[in-house]
């Protein structure tokens, strides 16, 4: 991982083999970061997730291979107890032209991503009950 402050946003450059998440939490602890990140790049073997409001829980799906990553949009805030989390969306290429999208639980970096991370004031994540969500709450 390579970071670069560029005015007053950081430019986060993950490497081939990196895994996705916990690159993000460890930028996120070594640069006290709060804020909003987009990236582009690629990404092998993606595990997403569609949340099921009925069933109030989220469907993964495991995908195999390697995917473009035409858009990656989410925030890094804390949960009450201040731990770092992650909330981020995802539109991923085929190799046949199709996207798929979804919550982005996991991924390993397949050649490259670039993020771009605007920091804000530090939000925190507190639980809803009735969606079993941690949700933005101040």
């Amino acid at each position: 991982m390579k970071v670069i402050l560029s005015g007053d946003i950081y430019i986060v450059i993950l490497e081939m083999g990196e895994n996705l998440i916990e690159s993000i939490r460890k930028f996120a602890s070594e640069h006290d970061f709060c804020g909003l990140l987009v990236g582009i790049g690629a990404l092998k073997n993606p595990k997403i997730a569609y949340f099921d409001l009925k069933e109030k829980k989220y469907l993964e799906m495991n995908l195999t291979g390697e995917y473009e990553l035409t858009s990656l949009i989410g925030n890094i805030g804390r949960l009450e107890n201040g731990d770092i989390v992650s909330h981020m969306h995802v539109t991923l290429g085929d190799r046949e032209g199709k996207i798929l999208g979804g919550h982005l639980l996991n991924a390993e970096v397949a050649v490259t991503v670039e993020l771009f991370c605007m920091r804000t004031r530090c939000f925190i994540r507190k639980r809803d009950e009735g969606l079993r969500l941690n949700l933005i709450h101040k």
